[in-house]
């Protein structure tokens, strides 16, 4: 079989999406439930099982999101399926607190990339061009609550799908990973008196574009069509 002749790549058109990132102090008390949280997220069956254990805890928890619907089993099993990634990395900082000063500390980065599914936001809008509805749902991502409003009423189907696409993702990152985090911090302070954290970070970066390079396989290469 010639290689170069099996397969190519090639480059494809932005995708409009999320980056969220989650800073945390780099502990390895930490390292076995965070893994688990992270790939216990790829299968949706065990995040909307566990966003349904703890409902009150959960909800007192996201009291100040008040974007977030109550926390009903209805809500939970209409989540669709969004994550399918991460990626780490460690840099180190300095931060100052009032109470103990300069803190030296190496602080471990999760970084998550969101897209809504085009194809079936589609699906609502046929009339409206694939170019134009992309650009259309970047804008909704992108723009400022004004922006969106207008543009909401103007596709209200596409605007509809993307605010809870929104809420998807906000209950998962903070109804499931967060919260799952904050309750092994506090079982590690209850149980073996560990030192607790004062704040976790989370960042959302919402003009998020990327352009995939994908490999494609030539129809005739022995089968690999």
């Amino acid at each position: 079989m010639n290689l170069d002749k099996a397969f190519s790549y090639k480059f494809q058109t932005y995708e409009p999406g999320v980056l969220i990132e989650l800073y945390l102090p780099k502990k390895a008390k930490y390292q076995g439930k965070l893994y688990e949280v992270l790939t216990d997220g790829f299968r949706l069956k065990n995040v909307k099982e566990n966003l349904k254990r703890k409902k009150k805890e959960r909800s007192d928890f996201l009291k100040n999101y008040t974007e977030i619907e109550e926390l009903t089993d209805c809500r939970i099993d209409k989540i669709a399926s969004f994550y399918y990634g991460y990626s780490m990395y460690e840099v180190d900082g300095v931060f100052f607190s009032p109470q103990k000063g300069s803190i030296e500390e190496r602080t471990q980065i999760i970084r998550l990339m969101f897209f809504p599914n085009l194809e079936e936001v589609q699906t609502l809008e046929p009339k409206i061009e694939y170019k134009k509805l992309r650009s259309l749902v970047h804008k909704l991502l992108k723009g400022d609550a004004k922006d969106r409003e207008t543009l909401g009423q103007l596709n209200q189907a596409v605007a509809e799908y993307i605010k809870k696409w929104i809420d998807d993702i906000a209950l998962f990152l903070f109804g499931y990973i967060l919260f799952e985090l904050c309750e092994q911090i506090k079982q590690l302070n209850e149980y073996e008196g560990q030192s607790i954290e004062e704040e976790i970070w989370l960042t959302s970066f919402w003009n998020l574009r990327v352009n995939r390079v994908k490999v494609t396989i030539a129809a005739d290469s022995n089968g690999l069509g």
